[in-house]
């Protein structure tokens, strides 16, 4: 299993994703959280989550001004409903939510 952990943090610009946790098959778990941070003006997703045990957890962060905000490829993005997500070409949408506390 790998876990990362993005805080406090500014991705942009990119040619292609800004912040992604990519699997393939018979992988292991990529768990990524992103918390304070924001990922903007990417020349493809803002968030990526690709393949079916890549997971983003997003708290208090931006994503704004990509292709596409969250896509959710085969993966999971867990949002905990306290984020930006605007100015995308396709803003996309988080596929679980969680509630802050």
């Amino acid at each position: 299993m790998t876990i990362v952990h993005v805080k406090d943090s500014i991705v942009t610009n990119n040619v292609f994703d800004g912040i992604g946790a990519y699997t393939s098959a018979g992988r292991s778990t990529v768990s990524m959280t992103v918390d304070r941070s924001s990922s903007l003006l990417n020349g493809s997703n803002g968030i990526l989550a690709q393949g079916s045990t890549a997971y983003v957890f997003l708290a208090n962060s931006t994503v704004m001004s990509n292709v596409t905000g969250l896509n959710a490829s085969g993966g999971t993005i867990v949002s905990y409903q306290n984020n930006q997500l605007t100015g995308n070409v396709t803003d996309g949408a988080p596929t679980a939510m969680l509630s802050v506390k």
